[in-house]
């Protein structure tokens, strides 16, 4: 449970669509699912964001209403753009990691 306090806080400070919309709602955060993988920790906030911290120190948030995404990479370097584009890709980091986590999710599903 303190990795989830950890990671909320850290969520908090860190400037992103997920910050604005924190800001502006009135009630608590809080975890609603979350899966611990062989490369990730995957969470889904009560606020309509999914969020996959990989164990080498990237990030990916999925604002699921909008279907923007938040980015951190391995170096800390953190863009915003929408899942469209990123789907769009057909190579790169990135694309691999969106594959990964549809494949988790599929699996999940599946179960």
């Amino acid at each position: 449970m303190k990795r989830f306090q950890i990671y909320l806080e850290d969520q908090l400070k860190s400037v992103s669509f997920a910050e604005r919309d924190i800001e502006s709602e009135t009630s608590d955060i809080f975890i609603k699912q979350w899966l611990k993988t062989k490369h990730a920790i995957m969470f889904r906030l009560n606020n309509k964001v999914f969020q996959v911290d990989f164990f080498d120190g990237s990030r990916v948030s999925l604002k699921t209403d909008s279907k923007r995404l938040l980015i951190k990479s391995k170096k800390g370097e953190k863009q915003e753009t929408t899942l469209q584009e990123v789907l769009d890709q057909k190579e790169g980091e990135l694309s691999r990691r969106i594959k990964y986590i549809r494949e988790i999710l599929n699996r999940i599903k599946q179960k």
